[in-house]
């Protein structure tokens, strides 16, 4: 199965051309992610892996396709901002 979330038309304003393509397989979620990557695209992406790590045991970030030099840099910034309730 393989879903393509457009991502920039919720409350916060992030880049038009950021994509998450979401390919669920029996290992979890792989989501491949394209486009220009900021703060705001971390938070969404982090708002999707919230709400879905109930329903899979593992993601998979493919991150080859942003249009930013260090993302992980930014998703552990907002990961670190988390409370951790949230989560279990």
């Amino acid at each position: 199965m393989s879903l393509i979330t457009e991502c920039g038309n919720g409350e916060n304003q992030m880049a038009d051309d950021f994509k998450i393509t979401i390919q669920k397989s029996d290992e979890g979620l792989a989501l491949e992610l394209t486009g220009r990557f900021d703060r705001n695209s971390a938070k969404e992406l982090l708002k999707l892996i919230r709400t879905k790590h109930s329903q899979v045991s593992r993601f998979y970030l493919d991150t080859q396709g942003l249009k930013h030099a260090n993302p992980v840099e930014l998703i552990l910034d907002e990961w670190s901002q988390w409370d951790p309730s949230h989560i279990s």
